[in-house]
Protein backbone atom coordinates (compact mmCIF):
# COMPACT_ATOMS: atom_id res chain seq x y z
CA UNK A 1 0.00 0.00 0.00
CA UNK A 2 1.60 3.59 -1.09
CA UNK A 3 2.42 5.71 1.67
CA UNK A 4 0.07 9.32 1.40
CA UNK A 5 2.70 12.18 1.41
CA UNK A 6 2.01 14.57 4.58
CA UNK A 7 0.44 17.97 3.37
CA UNK A 8 3.89 19.38 4.43
CA UNK A 9 6.18 17.34 2.19
CA UNK A 10 3.82 17.95 -0.42
CA UNK A 11 3.77 21.73 -0.13
CA UNK A 12 7.57 21.60 0.05
CA UNK A 13 7.31 20.27 -2.89
CA UNK A 14 4.81 22.80 -4.24
CA UNK A 15 7.29 25.47 -3.34
CA UNK A 16 10.39 23.37 -5.28
CA UNK A 17 8.17 24.05 -8.34
CA UNK A 18 5.87 27.45 -7.98
CA UNK A 19 7.36 30.19 -5.98
CA UNK A 20 5.66 30.98 -3.38
CA UNK A 21 3.64 27.83 -3.02
CA UNK A 22 4.53 27.49 0.84
CA UNK A 23 1.86 29.16 2.47
CA UNK A 24 2.72 30.89 6.09
CA UNK A 25 0.40 27.78 7.44
CA UNK A 26 2.69 25.28 6.03
CA UNK A 27 5.58 26.66 7.81
CA UNK A 28 3.69 27.19 11.28
CA UNK A 29 2.85 23.54 11.06
CA UNK A 30 6.83 22.42 9.63
CA UNK A 31 8.22 24.21 12.82
CA UNK A 32 5.74 23.15 15.13
CA UNK A 33 6.18 19.60 14.21
CA UNK A 34 10.06 20.43 13.87
CA UNK A 35 9.84 19.31 10.19
CA UNK A 36 11.27 22.38 9.69
CA UNK A 37 14.12 24.38 11.20
CA UNK A 38 13.88 27.51 13.09
CA UNK A 39 14.65 30.09 11.88
CA UNK A 40 12.37 29.44 8.16
CA UNK A 41 12.15 31.95 5.64
CA UNK A 42 9.19 32.87 3.57
CA UNK A 43 9.69 35.79 1.28
CA UNK A 44 10.79 38.63 3.32
CA UNK A 45 10.38 36.88 6.32
CA UNK A 46 11.81 34.96 9.10
CA UNK A 47 9.67 32.35 10.92
CA UNK A 48 11.24 31.45 14.76
CA UNK A 49 10.24 28.79 17.90
CA UNK A 50 10.40 30.82 20.77
CA UNK A 51 9.43 30.82 24.37
CA UNK A 52 6.51 33.11 24.79
CA UNK A 53 6.67 32.37 29.31
CA UNK A 54 7.47 29.80 31.44
CA UNK A 55 5.92 28.57 34.95
CA UNK A 56 6.54 27.88 38.19
CA UNK A 57 9.15 29.49 40.84
CA UNK A 58 11.03 31.97 39.25
CA UNK A 59 13.63 34.93 40.77
CA UNK A 60 13.36 38.11 39.23
CA UNK A 61 15.39 41.30 40.11
CA UNK A 62 12.29 43.70 40.93
CA UNK A 63 10.68 41.79 43.26
CA UNK A 64 12.64 38.73 43.93
CA UNK A 65 11.17 35.25 44.37
CA UNK A 66 8.08 34.75 43.22
CA UNK A 67 5.66 31.98 41.00
CA UNK A 68 3.87 32.06 37.96
CA UNK A 69 0.90 29.43 38.55
CA UNK A 70 0.75 27.22 35.50
CA UNK A 71 -2.99 26.83 35.66
CA UNK A 72 -3.40 30.45 35.18
CA UNK A 73 -1.38 30.39 31.68
CA UNK A 74 -1.24 26.48 30.42
CA UNK A 75 -4.82 26.67 29.27
CA UNK A 76 -6.92 27.53 25.75
CA UNK A 77 -7.84 30.80 26.57
CA UNK A 78 -4.31 32.24 27.20
CA UNK A 79 -2.60 30.81 24.44
CA UNK A 80 -4.90 32.02 22.21
CA UNK A 81 -4.30 35.54 23.37
CA UNK A 82 -0.33 34.67 22.52
CA UNK A 83 -1.15 35.16 18.79
CA UNK A 84 -0.53 38.23 17.38
CA UNK A 85 1.55 39.52 19.71
CA UNK A 86 4.38 42.13 18.72
CA UNK A 87 7.81 41.47 18.53
CA UNK A 88 10.56 44.45 19.68
CA UNK A 89 14.11 44.55 20.72
CA UNK A 90 14.63 44.85 24.38
CA UNK A 91 11.68 46.23 26.63
CA UNK A 92 10.57 49.80 26.24
CA UNK A 93 11.43 52.35 28.77
CA UNK A 94 7.98 52.55 30.12
CA UNK A 95 7.82 48.84 30.29
CA UNK A 96 4.74 48.61 27.50
CA UNK A 97 4.81 49.25 23.92
CA UNK A 98 4.00 53.11 22.45
CA UNK A 99 3.29 54.83 19.13
CA UNK A 100 6.87 55.28 19.21
CA UNK A 101 8.48 51.92 19.50
CA UNK A 102 9.63 49.41 16.69
CA UNK A 103 7.42 46.27 16.07
CA UNK A 104 10.11 43.87 14.44
CA UNK A 105 7.39 41.23 14.03
CA UNK A 106 4.36 39.17 16.13
CA UNK A 107 3.38 36.05 17.18
CA UNK A 108 1.37 33.89 14.10
CA UNK A 109 1.02 30.49 16.38
CA UNK A 110 1.17 29.50 20.00
CA UNK A 111 1.19 26.08 21.75
CA UNK A 112 2.68 24.50 24.69
CA UNK A 113 5.20 22.07 25.67
CA UNK A 114 6.47 20.41 28.95
CA UNK A 115 10.67 18.86 29.02
CA UNK A 116 10.77 16.29 31.49
CA UNK A 117 10.83 17.17 35.40
CA UNK A 118 9.92 20.78 34.22
CA UNK A 119 7.12 23.01 34.50
CA UNK A 120 5.50 23.67 31.27
CA UNK A 121 5.74 26.93 28.81
CA UNK A 122 4.13 28.46 26.68
CA UNK A 123 5.95 29.11 23.10
CA UNK A 124 4.87 30.65 19.72
CA UNK A 125 5.87 30.44 16.32
CA UNK A 126 6.95 33.91 15.53
CA UNK A 127 7.49 36.15 12.17
CA UNK A 128 10.34 38.40 12.05
CA UNK A 129 10.55 41.01 9.14
CA UNK A 130 12.61 43.41 10.67
CA UNK A 131 15.95 43.36 8.50
CA UNK A 132 18.31 44.58 11.36
CA UNK A 133 16.11 42.31 13.91
CA UNK A 134 17.11 38.89 11.47
CA UNK A 135 20.75 39.74 10.89
CA UNK A 136 21.01 39.99 14.86
CA UNK A 137 19.18 36.60 15.36
CA UNK A 138 20.81 34.91 12.49
CA UNK A 139 24.19 35.89 14.21
CA UNK A 140 23.36 36.21 17.82
CA UNK A 141 22.41 34.09 20.67
CA UNK A 142 19.16 35.61 21.90
CA UNK A 143 16.10 34.62 24.61
CA UNK A 144 12.63 36.45 24.71
CA UNK A 145 10.92 37.82 27.93
CA UNK A 146 7.56 38.64 27.97
CA UNK A 147 5.82 41.45 29.66
CA UNK A 148 2.38 40.32 31.19
CA UNK A 149 0.54 42.92 33.19
CA UNK A 150 -0.74 40.47 35.88
CA UNK A 151 -3.35 40.91 39.08
CA UNK A 152 -2.68 40.98 42.51
CA UNK A 153 -1.15 38.79 43.90
CA UNK A 154 -3.52 35.69 45.99
CA UNK A 155 -1.10 35.20 48.77
CA UNK A 156 1.65 38.10 48.72
CA UNK A 157 4.42 35.01 46.69
CA UNK A 158 2.46 34.12 43.81
CA UNK A 159 1.56 36.25 40.48
CA UNK A 160 -2.11 37.03 39.76
CA UNK A 161 -3.58 36.11 36.82
CA UNK A 162 -2.61 37.48 33.56
CA UNK A 163 -4.63 40.46 32.60
CA UNK A 164 -2.34 41.77 29.60
CA UNK A 165 -0.07 40.91 27.25
CA UNK A 166 2.12 43.71 26.19
CA UNK A 167 4.71 41.84 24.07
CA UNK A 168 7.47 40.01 23.49
CA UNK A 169 11.11 41.43 23.92
CA UNK A 170 14.17 39.46 22.25
CA UNK A 171 16.62 40.25 24.57
CA UNK A 172 19.86 38.62 25.69
CA UNK A 173 18.75 36.97 28.74
CA UNK A 174 15.11 36.44 29.66
CA UNK A 175 14.22 35.31 33.15
CA UNK A 176 12.87 32.29 32.22
CA UNK A 177 16.29 31.20 31.38
CA UNK A 178 16.52 30.65 34.88
CA UNK A 179 19.68 32.26 35.10
CA UNK A 180 21.29 29.71 32.76
CA UNK A 181 22.37 30.63 29.02
CA UNK A 182 19.53 32.19 26.82
CA UNK A 183 17.52 29.74 25.52
CA UNK A 184 14.31 31.18 24.52
CA UNK A 185 14.84 31.18 20.78
CA UNK A 186 15.53 28.28 18.71
CA UNK A 187 18.44 29.22 16.64
CA UNK A 188 19.37 26.09 14.74
CA UNK A 189 21.94 28.13 12.18
CA UNK A 190 24.04 29.49 15.13
CA UNK A 191 24.03 26.41 16.80
CA UNK A 192 25.18 24.10 13.72
CA UNK A 193 27.50 26.74 12.26
CA UNK A 194 29.34 27.27 15.31
CA UNK A 195 29.54 23.02 16.02
CA UNK A 196 30.77 22.38 12.76
CA UNK A 197 33.46 25.70 13.15
CA UNK A 198 34.91 23.82 16.00
CA UNK A 199 34.23 19.98 15.26
CA UNK A 200 36.76 21.13 11.44
CA UNK A 201 39.20 22.52 13.59
CA UNK A 202 42.28 20.00 12.88
CA UNK A 203 44.90 19.25 15.71
CA UNK A 204 47.00 21.66 14.33
CA UNK A 205 44.88 24.04 14.15
CA UNK A 206 43.67 23.99 17.79
CA UNK A 207 47.25 24.01 18.85
CA UNK A 208 48.16 27.51 17.02
CA UNK A 209 44.83 28.72 18.89
CA UNK A 210 45.74 27.75 22.30
CA UNK A 211 49.16 29.09 21.67
CA UNK A 212 48.00 32.16 20.73
CA UNK A 213 45.59 32.59 23.45
CA UNK A 214 48.78 31.18 26.04
CA UNK A 215 51.19 33.63 24.78
CA UNK A 216 49.40 36.86 24.87
CA UNK A 217 48.16 35.37 28.40
CA UNK A 218 52.09 34.97 29.18
CA UNK A 219 53.65 38.07 27.78
CA UNK A 220 52.90 40.61 30.04
CA UNK A 221 54.25 38.27 32.90
CA UNK A 222 57.25 36.56 31.73
CA UNK A 223 58.50 38.33 29.01
CA UNK A 224 60.55 41.47 30.78
CA UNK A 225 62.81 38.76 32.76
CA UNK A 226 63.08 36.01 30.38
CA UNK A 227 64.99 35.76 27.14
CA UNK A 228 62.25 35.21 23.92
CA UNK A 229 64.12 31.51 23.63
CA UNK A 230 62.50 30.69 27.70
CA UNK A 231 59.94 32.27 27.12
CA UNK A 232 58.99 30.45 23.79
CA UNK A 233 59.77 27.40 25.91
CA UNK A 234 57.46 28.20 28.56
CA UNK A 235 54.58 28.52 26.15
CA UNK A 236 54.83 25.13 24.56
CA UNK A 237 55.47 23.67 27.76
CA UNK A 238 51.79 25.11 28.93
CA UNK A 239 50.20 24.20 25.16
CA UNK A 240 51.68 20.61 25.77
CA UNK A 241 49.97 20.29 28.92
CA UNK A 242 46.41 21.90 27.67
CA UNK A 243 46.45 20.16 24.22
CA UNK A 244 45.78 17.04 25.48
CA UNK A 245 43.24 17.36 27.54
CA UNK A 246 41.19 20.00 25.36
CA UNK A 247 41.12 17.40 22.68
CA UNK A 248 40.29 14.70 24.89
CA UNK A 249 37.48 16.55 26.12
CA UNK A 250 36.78 18.42 22.67
CA UNK A 251 35.10 16.06 20.65
CA UNK A 252 32.95 14.32 23.27
CA UNK A 253 31.49 17.06 24.99
CA UNK A 254 30.45 19.02 21.68
CA UNK A 255 28.86 15.91 20.35
CA UNK A 256 27.44 15.55 24.33
CA UNK A 257 26.10 19.49 23.33
CA UNK A 258 24.48 18.48 19.64
CA UNK A 259 22.79 15.23 20.95
CA UNK A 260 21.42 17.03 23.86
CA UNK A 261 19.86 19.98 22.17
CA UNK A 262 18.75 17.37 19.07
CA UNK A 263 16.99 15.08 21.76
CA UNK A 264 15.67 18.52 23.41
CA UNK A 265 14.00 19.30 19.79
CA UNK A 266 12.62 15.74 19.08
CA UNK A 267 10.90 15.58 22.52
CA UNK A 268 9.50 18.99 22.19
CA UNK A 269 8.02 18.58 18.70
CA UNK A 270 7.63 14.72 19.06
CA UNK A 271 6.30 14.16 22.49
Amino acid sequence: MKTKPSSLLMALERRRTLPDALLETDIITGLRTGELPSPTRLGNSLYFRMRMTGTGPVWRAQSGNTYRDPAQYINREFVSACVGIPLVMDHPASGRIGPDDKIVGTTVAAYTYQAPESPPEVWVISRVLDGGAQETLLNEVMSTSPSVIVGDSPDGFSEGAPIVLDHLALVKQGVWDLGGPPEGIDQEQIFNDSYDEVSQMTKDEMRELIRATVAESLAGKVLADSSPEDFSAKVDALVSQKLDSALAAHNPAAQADKDSYEATLRRRFQG
